[in-house]
């Protein structure tokens, strides 16, 4: 199953059930460590923020993946603070605030990785599972 793509650094991210594929503009499929990191997990969602960072939606157990321009991979779970390691969708807004929408809620998570703040059904959300979330300016 094709749950996302995404072209980033001149090559098509696949998202799937069971991983990422990445194809280059030859479509030979490139491996790399961050494609050999997600072997097994569902990609659910990508998107890039504005110092070009992937920033990367799983629904196992990694949670959001940032894999940095440096090629470094970051992971956000459940331990650092996020809502749910099943995360849907992701969406990054103007000033790179990145908002998550997971199986139990949402959670923000500020420009240095942290998470800010989550909202589920404890804070009124009465039906918390986020399939698709949209980030406005205010």
């Amino acid at each position: 199953v094709t749950n996302t793509v995404f072209l980033y650094d001149n090559e098509l991210y696949i998202g799937t059930d069971d991983g990422l594929v990445i194809l280059n503009k030859n479509k030979d499929i490139i491996r790399n460590k961050l494609t050999e990191y997600l072997d097994g997990n569902s990609v659910r969602d990508m998107a890039e923020d504005s110092e070009g960072n992937l920033w990367i939606a799983t629904y196992r157990n990694k949670g959001i993946v940032e894999y940095k321009k440096n090629h470094n991979i970051v992971t956000i779970k459940k331990s650092e603070g996020l809502i749910s390691n099943l995360v849907n969708c992701i969406s990054i807004s103007s000033n790179g605030m990145v908002a998550v929408g997971t199986e139990q809620g949402i959670s923000l998570i500020n420009t240095d990785g942290t998470v800010k703040e989550s909202y589920g059904y404890s804070n009124g959300i009465e039906y918390p599972n986020i399939i698709s979330i949209l980030v406005k300016s205010d």
